[in-house]
């Protein structure tokens, strides 16, 4: 690896950025060709959009619902959701159905059936029977279906009585009630809407991300713990200058990150001792792109509004994050020294109270 990591200011990286864009098209290949080439190699060009996705809903039916434990444990989107959509007209509820949180065990019980039989437009004791409409002593309640909802709800950790041996789980209910009830609600195509595709999550878990895409020429060499763990320790011994990054297989914000060099012996040892559980671990860029000594990524979000035909929107602009300390490979910032704020530009991982110096310091 070279001794020091390339580096480039604000200003070099705009030009770069440009310099790129000019240089897109050599010399003597036209436009048409240059898209030809695009549409046969699997790229698809930007389009901007020439008409909304739905028609608009009146400001007056606007109603969001989120997770009914949602007051009390932050089980979905904590505040943030409904102070955003309250401050842009939105109506917000906890009430898609009944909900309880048990303090003591820090666990939600959902009342879906409830939910089901507002999408069904039936009550309770009609859809279920009148042994099927209570449920742990409660009396399911019939609720009414507004004109038009937006569910942010998708896959939750929740307990659903006398399903899954009475388990709290990670569950999907919500949405796959939308998609099986879904054809059959009042109203114009596009009034009820929920922001989750079933199985979503589980396709994004980094294990199953890896196992899809590990073979592409973009993507970092990866290994599946512990599946994969007697081919990963033979690289290891292979490449003793190289370094890793472990991650857990579904936490975000950069929970449970840490880097190693290939020859630290904890990350060997745990290794060879992985037996349950699943993360990965990807070879890391040791000598990035860096923005006046930090490192950074651009986060572009999209949003995707149907699969088949597959069809998304991509937001203009995006994000750019950054670490709050000058990057440096030293092996006080790796394995069990590990020091996120170096080698994470997560917000979660940087803006906390520990790191407060580092976060509001004035950088270059």
């Amino acid at each position: 690896f070279p001794e020091e990591p390339r580096e480039i200011s604000a200003t070099a990286a705009m030009e770069t950025s440009r310099g790129l864009r000019k240089r897109r098209l050599s010399p003597g290949i036209s436009v048409a060709n240059a898209k030809r080439q695009r549409r046969q190699s699997g790229l698809v060009d930007f389009l901007r959009p020439s008409q909304a996705v739905g028609e608009a809903w009146p400001v007056s039916d606007l109603r969001a619902f989120d997770a009914p434990t949602e007051p009390f444990c932050e089980i979905n989107y904590g505040p943030l959701l409904r102070d955003v959509l309250r401050a842009r007209g939105w109506r917000y509820s906890t009430e898609p159905c009944h909900g309880v949180y048990d303090k003591e065990s820090e666990k939600s019980t959902f009342y879906i059936k409830e939910f089901e039989a507002c999408l069904r437009g039936k009550t309770p004791a009609q859809l279920f029977g009148k042994a099927g409409a209570s449920e742990d002593g409660y009396r399911l309640q019939t609720l009414k279906l507004p004109r038009h909802a937006l569910w942010m709800l998708g896959r939750l950790p929740y307990r659903v009585p006398g399903t899954a041996r009475d388990q709290c789980r990670d569950r999907e209910d919500f949405v796959q009630l939308v998609m099986e009830h879904g054809e059959n609600l009042p109203g114009k195509a596009g009034n009820y809407r929920i922001a989750k595709f079933p199985g979503t999550e589980r396709i994004l878990f980094k294990t199953n991300f890896s196992k899809a895409f590990k073979d592409k020429a973009w993507y970092p060499r990866t290994f599946i713990l512990p599946e994969e763990k007697v081919d990963f320790l033979r690289t290891l011994r292979l490449r003793p200058r190289s370094f890793w990054i472990g991650k857990p297989r579904n936490e975000y914000g950069g929970a449970g990150i840490c880097v190693f060099k290939a020859t630290d012996q904890a990350l060997r040892r745990s290794v060879r001792e992985a037996k349950c559980g699943r993360s990965i671990v990807q070879q890391y860029l040791a000598d990035p792109l860096l923005i006046g000594g930090y490192k950074f990524h651009m986060r572009i979000h999209l949003v995707i509004t149907n699969l088949s035909p597959l069809e998304a929107f991509v937001q203009e602009n995006g994000q750019c994050l950054f670490a709050t300390k000058p990057y440096r490979l030293s092996e006080k910032t790796l394995g069990m020294s590990f020091d996120p704020p170096v080698h994470v530009t997560n917000m979660g991982l940087n803006a906390i109270a520990e790191n407060k110096e580092n976060f509001l310091k004035e950088k270059p």
